[in-house]
């Protein structure tokens, strides 16, 4: 469970809404106006302030949780049925028992990792949302093409597979975090979001095609659409900074993201003045979840006479 708050607040001019959104008391009409719901295990005010129209107002701190914040759009009639009856961390340790049973290994290759695994795994991998196949001519044996968060969560956080570099011997998580990191600067706040998600059980898939890092789905794309569409950004000077700078880059991603039905997720992954040299320095970062949506000023005022007609 999550401490949460609602904030409006004005995206007039280019000033980033992470530094001054709290400190604002006053802003005039405007047609860049955003709700910012933040989502903070370790919020502990009561209220916050905030503005519409030069007008004050407070909003309260409430709790729930990420799966809380919207109905999931099913896809067919006993889609919902379907994923109850099998829930993802069930199909997690199913996947796990069996690729630790057949010692699967992996190849590293460029920023990919290739499995080759047996027909019945390779089913168990595309049930639990890990990776790509890549067709062959080959019967007893599938590939499946992982990408590096996917590759290191599989070998580091369900310790299931072992990764190779370059046919030789298997790397240990230290090798393969460098090795990795090497790749990608951007790997070690990537990982952490993506290992966030997916130990909530969240199925965490590539956001490229909406203009994200990734898009998170409530259970197996073949039966609901992807609730989340997801941005990384960090403290200190690393690139994943550069996004959400300006007002703009804001309105484009949250139009883009309200166009295909997805509630744009911010993880603000904190380092807490640790480093990134070993993947054991991810216990001491915290993730910090906040959505961004528009705000409708009728649906406001819907939401509003609903809640005081429910405690009437």
């Amino acid at each position: 469970m999550y401490s949460c708050t609602t904030v409006s607040f004005c995206l007039h001019g280019k000033t980033s809404p992470y530094v001054s959104l709290l400190e604002r008391s006053r802003c005039s009409p405007c047609k860049y106006l955003f709700k910012l719901t933040i989502y903070d295990e370790k919020f502990q005010q009561d209220q916050s302030t905030a503005s519409f129209a030069g007008t004050l107002y407070s909003s309260t701190v409430y709790n729930r949780s990420l799966n809380s914040l919207m109905a999931p759009r099913w896809k067919g009639k006993g889609s919902e049925a379907k994923a109850l009856a099998d829930p993802m961390s069930k199909i997690i340790l199913q996947l796990q028992s069996s690729l630790i049973e057949s010692d699967v290994g992996g190849l590293l290759s460029g920023c990919s990792v290739l499995l080759a695994v047996k027909p019945e795994e390779a089913e168990l991998l595309n049930h639990a949302c890990f990776g790509r196949q890549i067709v062959t001519a080959e019967k007893d044996r599938q590939w499946i093409q992982l990408g590096m968060e996917e590759a290191f969560y599989l070998c580091y956080a369900l310790k299931c597979i072992k990764v190779s570099v370059e046919d030789c011997e298997a790397r240990n998580d230290e090798e393969l975090w460098h090795y990795m990191k090497t790749k990608e600067a951007k790997f070690p706040f990537f990982y952490k979001a993506y290992s966030h998600l997916r130990k909530k059980n969240w199925v965490v898939r590539s956001g490229l095609q909406y203009g994200v890092d990734f898009v998170a789905y409530r259970h197996h794309p073949s039966l609901v659409h992807s609730e989340f569409a997801v941005l990384i950004i960090s403290d200190g000077d690393d690139e994943v900074n550069e996004r959400l700078r300006v007002w703009s880059d804001i309105h484009c991603t949250v139009r883009l993201c309200g166009s295909v039905a997805k509630t744009l997720l911010v993880l603000h992954i904190n380092k807490n003045g640790h480093d990134v040299v070993s993947p054991t320095c991810l216990d001491n970062y915290t993730v910090e979840e906040r959505t961004i949506t528009r705000w409708t000023p009728e649906r406001c005022r819907e939401d509003r006479a609903a809640v005081e007609n429910g405690t009437k």
